[in-house]
């Protein structure tokens, strides 16, 4: 199985977006030249398919093209600690989706949700993006079984910018310590937390930005994240 699955993944791998179709993809002035500069590649010819006309109709056929994408992953039927790590990971566009309902609720800030995810699998997110409160978000995780979210956004005060980092910023260490839980119980998991670090490098130095800019002066010694591959968490406070 794992031979079939490793010479798959090679074979898709020349229909694979490059860095060159980025370049070219640039060069254009409209959307339909932009998408045919992919024609040939598995998702140019997905989207290429698609009735597209308007960026927000991109995005959404992006969306749906990565969810397909890992129902494909599925059919594989990976090993039980593959799958896990996969139900760690998804949890990921919970997390950007709950954040984005917070800011729409409290700051009047609406954005696109992601159209993946278990509050999307399980059919809330039309319901989430019209919630009117805090309290409305967190029943809906609660019925998605996402529960242990919902107490970190409870506290969140109306309107204020330091009070909603705080609570992004628990979401994602809540997140990035289940995520490398899964990990550990992986066998050859040591390599996917090297990238996972990175990721989390990343996230603490926009905590660091962010707190720069005034957000809010001790967010970096008191929520910097654990488990950076290149910048330990001494090392960012």
């Amino acid at each position: 199985r794992y031979a079939f699955t490793s010479a798959y993944l090679k074979g898709e791998e020349s229909r694979c977006v490059s860095a060159d179709h980025a370049d070219s993809m640039m060069q254009k002035s409209t959307l339909q030249d932009a998408l045919e500069v992919i024609e040939n590649t598995d998702i140019g010819d997905y989207l290429l398919g698609q009735p597209i006309k308007t960026f927000d109709e991109a995005d959404e056929y992006l969306w749906k093209y990565f969810g397909e994408c890992l129902k494909r992953l599925e059919r594989f039927k990976p090993p039980s600690d593959i799958a896990h790590l996969a139900d760690a990971y998804i949890k990921k566009y919970d997390i950007l989706n709950i954040k984005i309902a917070v800011r729409t609720v409290l700051m009047e800030k609406p954005a696109s949700m992601a159209l993946l995810g278990v509050i999307y699998n399980q059919g809330y997110l039309e319901k989430l993006l019209s919630v009117k409160s805090v309290d409305e978000i967190a029943e809906i995780i609660v019925i998605c079984n996402l529960g242990n979210y919902a107490s970190l956004i409870k506290d969140i005060k109306e309107k204020d910018v330091g009070s909603i980092f705080e609570a992004e910023i628990r979401l994602d260490r809540m997140y990035y310590e289940s995520l490398l839980s899964a990990l550990k119980k992986m066998n050859d998991g040591h390599l996917v937390t090297k990238a996972v670090g990175i990721i989390i490098d990343l996230t603490n130095l926009q905590i660091v930005f962010r707190s720069l800019l005034g957000e809010k002066e001790s967010m970096v010694t008191e929520f910097v994240l654990e488990g950076g591959y290149m910048l330990s968490a001494n090392t960012v406070r």
